[in-house]
């Protein structure tokens, strides 16, 4: 899919469910699990600096960062969307239950640098499946290039992402099980492990 097709996608998800889970995640279980990593890596990178400000980039209708507020009130967490529709929702939910350590802006993972709304640096940037939205490696490493330029010297990059060697371990499994193997929606692009870890280093 081209990249306005996958945002139109998001967009009508936005539309179709509103404030519920299913716009950003099929099932509630998954979003747990998200939800409880996060929070343990939040717990880990934890520092002495007065200011302690958290960026998602890609938080759909905010149900992470509405979550992680909760368990760390002492923190700001900032969202970002290039969706509108999830924007506009993320908004109404702050609305319904006021959060004074939340904000949410439009913004594009490849444009960070020359989006206003966004600070110079966090202490923790993170992503939940955001880069498997981008449609090829090229587009994906620049995406990681801007998540970088927002991390402040000693602090973290954490990603959550899908991984196509983890995906053909489990497609093993369900066979084995007698389940259909699965394959990515149309609007992912899995992300090579081996090409990561040379990106990263």
């Amino acid at each position: 899919m081209e990249m306005d097709e996958i945002r139109d996608h998001w967009d009508s998800l936005a539309k179709k469910h509103g404030l519920d889970l299913k716009s950003t995640t099929k099932t509630p279980t998954i979003k747990q699990l998200e939800i409880s990593a996060l929070a343990r890596a939040i717990s880990k990178t934890k520092d002495a600096a007065k200011t302690r400000n958290i960026l998602e980039v890609g938080c759909g209708n905010g149900h992470n960062i509405f979550a992680l507020s909760r368990l760390f009130p002492d923190y700001s967490f900032h969202g970002l969307d290039y969706s509108e529709e999830m924007i506009k929702l993320a908004n109404r939910i702050k609305v319904e239950s006021p959060s004074r350590n939340v904000k949410f802006d439009v913004a594009d993972v490849l444009e960070l640098a020359n989006n206003n709304a966004v600070e110079n640096e966090y202490n923790l940037v993170f992503t939940d499946r955001l880069l498997i939205n981008l449609n090829s490696w090229k587009i994906q490493q620049q995406g990681l290039v801007q998540l970088l330029s927002r991390v402040k010297k000693g602090g973290h990059l954490l990603i959550i992402e899908n991984f196509l060697d983890a995906y053909g371990n489990q497609n093993y499994l369900r066979e084995l099980i007698g389940l259909r193997a699965r394959t990515p929606d149309p609007y992912n692009k899995f992300i090579d492990e081996a090409k990561l870890e040379s990106f990263a280093c």
